[in-house]
């Protein structure tokens, strides 16, 4: 389905697992017990970028979200028919947290009205599409045949001596003419039987746990969360939190004690970036930085680490980048 893989991993897991592409892009498959993709499926770059998230409810419906460039880029709907996902509902696309694409698909091919946003932003063009061919200059011309066939009736009603009443019968007309004409192109939506926020009973851990906006679209994504004993959650590995506009608020990770480990990153709604910096279990370290919303450094603080977390048995022992890196620290 996604071109040639190999095991990213000697163990296999039974209701989940994890494969690569020869381009290094990851894939975690969330399996149930009859070996059928279900729940949350995410797409990595090579560097852990995020690609994709998928949500798989029990009926085959998929809410799919994509990124680019660390934000979100489209929305869309997908039925999982014989192991191929097949584009079948709404669509949305974005720019800078702006939709500048909306429409419909109907069995993988664009059907029904769609909008799409200029690059100035500053007008918005309309088309429709019939099982992916473009007909929206012959739905203009067989609208328009229908009204001059009405008018011409109409006119045929002026004989009558009758003119109200037949200025009447071509609105009347030319209203449900249009109406129909709408009716005809609706879509069928699908319903994704997902959950805002998942159950989780005390000690268990669910992999890419997810939740969402009433819409559909996610509000946390977390590689692992589990449920402690007080009943908080804490989360292990990537970690994402959206704006409700898609636009990502927090970006950061967790170490397998619950704690952050590595970058944090906190954005505005409006995409700047308004926090950044290191953590080591759980400890803030080297440089961190505060912004206002026009990007400007507004407060800037250097935290020295931990004794502590200094003992090898404490220290994680795969990190990425150099020293320098890892602490944010810059050279005055």
């Amino acid at each position: 389905m996604y071109g040639n893989f190999k095991k990213y991993n000697s163990d296999f897991m039974q209701q989940s697992e994890v494969l690569k592409d020869k381009n290094g892009n990851v894939f975690k498959f969330s399996k149930n017990k009859k070996g059928e993709l279900r729940g949350t499926q995410i797409q990595t770059d090579k560097n852990g970028n995020l690609i994709s998230i998928k949500y798989i409810d029990n009926n085959s419906n998929v809410q799919t979200t994509t990124y680019k460039n660390g934000e979100i880029h489209s929305k869309y709907q997908e039925k999982l028919i014989d192991g191929k996902f097949i584009r079948n509902g709404d669509y949305e696309q974005y720019q800078d947290g702006i939709v500048i694409k909306k429409g419909q698909y109907l069995n993988g091919e664009l059907n029904g009205e769609w909008y799409i946003l200029n690059k100035e932003k500053n007008n918005i063009e309309s088309k429709k599409y019939r099982n992916g061919e473009d007909i929206t200059h012959k739905v203009k011309e067989e609208l328009k045949n229908k009204i001059e066939s009405l008018a011409s009736e109409t006119i045929d009603a002026l004989a009558e001596n009758n003119p109200t009443r037949a200025a009447q019968r071509l609105g009347r007309n030319i209203l449900l003419l249009v109406k129909a004409y709408r009716e005809k192109e609706k879509i069928p939506q699908i319903k994704i039987d997902f959950q805002e926020i998942p159950n989780l009973e005390i000690g268990e851990a669910e992999k890419f746990y997810s939740t969402f906006y009433k819409d559909g679209s996610p509000k946390i994504f977390a590689e692992e969360a589990m449920l402690d004993m007080e009943g908080k959650i804490k989360f292990k590995g990537k970690f994402l939190e959206h704006y409700d506009n898609g636009k990502i608020k927090i970006d950061t990770n967790y170490n397998s004690n619950g704690k952050k480990e590595g970058m944090y990153k906190e954005y505005y709604d409006n995409g700047v970036l308004k926090y950044e910096g290191a953590y080591l279990n759980g400890e803030k370290i080297g440089i961190h930085k505060e912004f206002d919303k026009l990007g400007k450094e507004i407060k800037k603080e250097t935290f020295l680490e931990k004794e502590e977390n200094k003992k090898k048995d404490k220290i994680p022992k795969k990190r990425k980048g150099t020293l320098k890196e890892i602490l944010n620290v810059e050279r005055e």
